[in-house]
């Protein structure tokens, strides 16, 4: 392209781009952004490269190197496969497990991928047609393979900004969806975590050149209408199973079965008869076929499951929802409709990759419960019609009934309750940490995210002291299981839930049948899950359990700041007093901390992006120079601090996918309204006195 009127760096880096690429439309896209001297539009794309991390690659299907396109998923395979072949023993002959959801050109970006690791002589297992996301981990330990990589993202917009695409033959697109992921999965099944992050990035700027045959074979391979192409998927995806897929499955709904019957053949009966009827919505997704299996497997019948059939088939383009993201408001609408036409209770929701799960009921004596549909399958969430209203249970309040239903099984065998473990992510609610202090079991606390879950801490009935250590939910869950525990559940309240380690992910399949399960075991004693979670702080008698676990009550949202350089002063005043300091640069002793939020004194502050814990010389989890994350708490339980018997702790930071500051925060204590005013209090206290959101013109959600 004749770029001559642009900065040197762009024109380097469109040059450099335009040489390797042997797409012509994607040629003709950037020649056009060229010639309308975009200015704002090719710095976005051309002024850096798509960042590899612990999440792999996620962005904007687009032309240019800071974007997912046939080029950069070439690039990113090249370096990965000469990275794990140096670092993994027999890599090569171990394998790749490579997957894709039903996302616009998902399946082209998997058969790039595939096509690399094959060049390079590797072993690999190509999951045909579309999978939930949790397949992939599994299929990687299953098999024995090397690596992992799943073609996904995590929710996006349905509708938004028309973006153009251009696919790798000649056909351009005007998509509404337009984002696309790269998921890498480690030998061990788990997301990959640093040093490998680093390390893959490394190798791939090393990887640049893309020999011709890479295009060839994939041009060879491709000729037809993706569109298509995907809705032929989504209707076949449980016939094209691959003799490796296959094998997989079939061990999956093995294992499924084992995990239903091995622990109490009574709730298999119970399962098999309940009178409860589900409602399950995929919203677009991929995840029908191993959801329904799942419920089969627990020996739920085929007449206690509806779907909601305006969103049973996978769609990448999500037209029956806003946001395909069932934490978002209205994204259960359309299930809780059907569920009121058909008398169903209980909503079931997975995100559109059956990774995660959301879930409604209705307060009756009778649940109607839904069956799940995935994109991505690997979240979960749930509902409940109190009083006539629906009610969307939160990620914390599912993690608190997943949690008692852990307890509750792992009771059943009888086995030791010291060797029982579960794991929740530090910006959760403390509940899980309260049932191990009461019950005896052990809880580690970590960072968010199912990548790397860092421990923050070891709670257990007679030691309550911080053992802090390196390790992610998924590792982490992995480390207890080495130790010799029996680690059970762990989750984070954005609605990610895993269940053992046999998945080393987040995974809302094996999450809704448990859930289904633990709903038609309370139906049996007329109780409902929204009077359960009630059971967790009060006896029959309304009086709280304090001395069980407490009530314990959460307020998580976030503020949008699209200009990054607020965001920095923003909490360059918090920290310094002043916005001109550089946290990513200043020393400790710069630090000039809130003492006090709305009134109350502050009893612990910790901020890990300058290292600085006032209950230790120097915090023992990673520093993150790059992000912002301050956590603290005010008051106590036991009437120290303020005086009212009501603990407070918060977590505010930056998310590193999308323009939010966020925070989290939870209330604890005897007295149900003393919480719930305190915690308000504290809520309006952080946005006023912190973030000075009017002032800053932060955007609520």
């Amino acid at each position: 392209p004749s770029e001559h009127h642009l900065p040197l760096p762009h024109r380097r880096s469109i040059r450099s781009y335009s040489c390797t690429l042997e797409n012509p439309t994607t040629r003709a896209e950037v020649q056009h952004l060229v010639d309308s001297q975009d200015h704002a539009e090719l710095s976005r794309r051309f002024a850096h490269r798509i960042a590899f991390g612990t999440a792999g690659l996620r962005g904007p299907m687009q032309a240019g190197p800071a974007c997912m396109n046939d080029l950069t998923i070439l690039q990113a395979s090249q370096g990965l496969e000469r990275y794990a072949a140096e670092s993994i023993h027999g890599a090569r002959e171990r394998g790749i497990v490579v997957g894709h959801d039903h996302r616009h050109n998902s399946s082209e970006f998997a058969r790039l991928t595939a096509g690399v690791f094959r060049r390079a002589g590797w072993e690999v297992y190509q999951l045909k047609g579309l999978v939930h996301t949790p397949m992939v981990p599994f299929a990687t330990k299953k098999l024995g393979a090397a690596l992992g990589v799943m073609i996904t993202a995590s929710h996006n917009p349905a509708k938004g900004k028309t973006a153009s695409f251009h696919l790798v033959r000649a056909t351009a697109y005007k998509l509404l969806c337009c984002h696309n992921g790269y998921k890498v999965y480690w030998e061990n099944a788990v997301q990959i975590i640093p040093p490998h992050d680093t390390g893959i990035a490394t190798k791939i700027d090393e990887s640049l050149e893309v020999d011709m045959a890479a295009w060839e074979s994939q041009l060879d391979a491709s000729r037809w209408d993706g569109t298509e192409e995907l809705v032929e998927q989504y209707m076949e995806m449980a016939s094209e199973l691959s003799s490796h897929k296959s094998l997989v499955f079939s061990s999956w709904i093995i294992r499924l079965h084992h995990s239903a019957k091995l622990i109490s053949p009574s709730l298999y009966s119970t399962n098999a008869s309940t009178s409860l009827l589900f409602t399950y919505t995929p919203m677009h997704g991929v995840g029908e076929p191993f959801a329904l299996s799942a419920l089969e497997a627990f020996g739920f019948k085929t007449k206690s499951v509806s779907v909601v059939e305006e969103q049973r088939k996978p769609d990448p383009d999500f037209p029956t929802v806003k946001f395909p993201n069932p934490e978002e408001k209205g994204a259960l609408d359309l299930a809780m409709a059907h569920a009121d036409r058909i008398g169903s209770t209980i909503v079931l929701a997975n995100d559109p990759d059956a990774g995660e799960q959301a879930r409604c009921e209705p307060r009756h004596i009778r649940f109607p419960l839904t069956r799940l549909l995935h994109c991505r399958a690997d979240r979960f969430c749930a509902a409940e019609k109190v009083g006539g209203k629906w009610n969307v249970f939160t990620g914390d309040q599912l993690g608190a009934l997943l949690g008692s239903w852990a307890l509750a099984r792992y009771k059943e065998t009888g086995a030791p309750i010291e060797k029982l473990a579960m794991c929740a992510s530090t910006v959760s609610s403390k509940m899980l940490r309260s049932m191990a202090q009461k019950e005896g079991f052990v809880f580690r606390e970590t960072l968010t995210g199912f990548k790397c879950v860092v421990s923050l801490g070891q709670w257990s009935a007679d030691c309550l002291s911080v053992e802090l250590v390196n390790r992610w939910i998924g590792n982490e869950m992995m480390k207890l299981e080495q130790e010799g525990f029996t680690p059970v559940f762990a989750y984070e309240e954005a609605i990610g839930f895993m269940n053992g380690t046999e998945i080393r992910d987040k995974d809302g399949v094996t999450a809704l049948a448990l859930f289904a399960e633990m709903a038609a075991a309370l139906a049996t004693v007329g109780k409902s899950l929204s009077l359960h979670l009630d059971s967790l702080y009060y006896d029959s008698a309304g009086r709280l359990h304090l001395d069980r676990y407490g009530f314990h009550a959460t307020s998580n949202s976030y503020f949008i700041c699209r200009d990054t350089a607020k965001t920095d002063r923003i909490f360059s005043t918090l920290r310094f007093g002043r916005p001109d300091v550089d946290s990513s640069t200043a020393p400790p002793s710069a630090l000039a901390l809130p003492t006090s939020l709305g009134g109350y004194t502050i009893t612990h502050l910790r901020d890990l992006t300058v290292g600085y814990d006032s209950a230790a010389a120097a915090p023992t989890l990673p520093v993150d120079r790059t992000s912002h994350m301050i956590s603290f708490a005010v008051g106590s339980v036991d009437g120290d601090g303020d005086g009212d018997g009501v603990e407070v702790v918060g977590t505010v930071r930056t998310s590193g996918t999308e323009p939010k500051i966020k925070f989290y925060l939870e209330a604890r204590g005897a007295d149900r309204a003393a919480v719930r005013a305190k915690l308000e209090r504290v809520r309006e206290a952080l946005a006023r006195e912190w973030l000075r959101s009017e002032e800053n013109g932060l955007e609520k959600p």
